[in-house]
């Protein structure tokens, strides 16, 4: 056998269900597994193992002896452990990434592996020891958390990178090993200066490069607009009426500037469009058959937009538009009278010659 297609129906890969199938070296796993027991692709040939975001538990030596294997990725935040011997003498394995989520990394699970760099999940609380004992090539150690470090066994000298005063940072002062301080944007801050640029301000400490990101929607892809050295940015290639999403990452080179790893800071998101109406009334009068409504000026707005309908599944009707903020009320007449009756008030602004609208603020009338 040299590769297989797992189907998605199977939850659980037993223990050493391929266990020295010399020649398998290609497998496709699918969303669904939940289990890969022990030593289940031990002694393959193993290129790429991409796990699905659904897998809770990746038993003993589950890849142990995969000297092919070069890169792994888990996804999700459903893998808690890396257990003992799950990733020994996978001596080119160079790629990983580990998901959020990971509780542990247990003894010798990288032992002898052949990685040069390995971020370490923020959620990690413990790292055991000899948990990377003999991984000889491995020159970068990122911790975006503050695990308990039981031992560090890389048999070469490792670069620690994590926070100021952390258990890392104790661990490398305690065990003469080289430390470098990181820190995480914090703070990210997103303002709209009169719907001519989008300011963004955030907080680090230290001089570092920030790369600006950006997208219009908040799992959506996001683009690079430009790096900085400042802990401010302005973003003027916005479109007023638009909701944009950004984060901005910190950017870490090792001593060849080849970029090791990126810290991001939270997501800021702005709606380029003026706030909707508050303080709203609606007040009927029943021998006059008028309806009079009344809001709290909106200092951001041009005007404002009064619509109606008789009913929840009528389309509403434009009734009244002001050009000024300064008119706080309108009374509508009606022709008979009803039972119920939804209004509906939105502000707008004109930005170079355009309304943009705030969304609606509805007040329900009742006879």
């Amino acid at each position: 056998m040299t590769s297989i297609d797992i189907p998605s129906s199977v939850i659980e890969i037993g223990n050493q269900a391929f266990d020295y199938c010399a020649n398998l070296s290609e497998v496709k796993l699918h969303e669904g597994l939940e289990i890969i027991d022990n030593s289940a692709f031990r002694n393959t040939s193993i290129k790429k193992i991409v796990l699905p975001s659904t897998v809770t538990r990746l038993g003993l030596a589950a890849f142990e002896n995969c000297e092919n294997l070069r890169s792994f990725s888990s996804s999700g935040s459903n893998l808690e452990y890396i257990k003992e011997n799950t990733f020994s003498n996978c001596i080119n394995l160079k790629e990983i990434k580990l998901n959020e989520g990971l509780i542990e990394i247990e003894k010798y699970a990288f032992d002898q592996a052949g990685l040069t760099t390995i971020v370490i999940p923020s959620t990690v609380e413990r790292l055991r020891s000899q948990a990377f004992s003999d991984c000889s090539n491995l020159k970068h150690a990122f911790f975006l958390g503050t695990p308990k470090m039981d031992g560090f066994d890389s048999g070469s000298k490792t670069t620690l990178y994590g926070f100021k005063n952390s258990t890392v940072h104790d661990y490398a002062k305690n065990n003469g090993m080289r430390f470098v301080a990181i820190v995480i944007p914090e703070g990210l801050k997103a303002t709209n200066s009169n719907y001519k640029h989008v300011t963004l301000t955030w907080k680090a400490e230290g001089k570092n490069k920030y790369n600006i990101y950006r997208s219009t929607s908040k799992n959506g892809a996001y683009q690079k607009l430009d790096t900085v050295t400042t802990t401010s940015y302005k973003d003027d290639s916005i479109k007023p009426g638009k909701t944009y999403y950004y984060y901005v990452s910190i950017k870490y080179e090792d001593e060849d500037g080849v970029l090791i790893h990126d810290l991001k800071s939270n997501i800021a998101s702005i709606k380029l469009a003026p706030k909707n109406v508050t303080g709203s009334n609606a007040d009927y009068q029943t021998k006059s058959k008028k309806v009079k409504l009344t809001w709290d000026k909106s200092s951001d707005a041009t005007g404002y937009v009064v619509y109606y309908r008789d009913k929840s599944t009528d389309k509403w009707t434009k009734i009244k538009g002001t050009s000024t903020n300064k008119t706080l009320s309108y009374t509508h007449k009606l022709k008979s009278n009803f039972k119920n009756r939804e209004y509906a008030i939105r502000t707008y602004k004109t930005v170079n010659g355009k309304n943009v609208y705030s969304g609606y603020k509805i007040i329900k009338v009742s006879q």
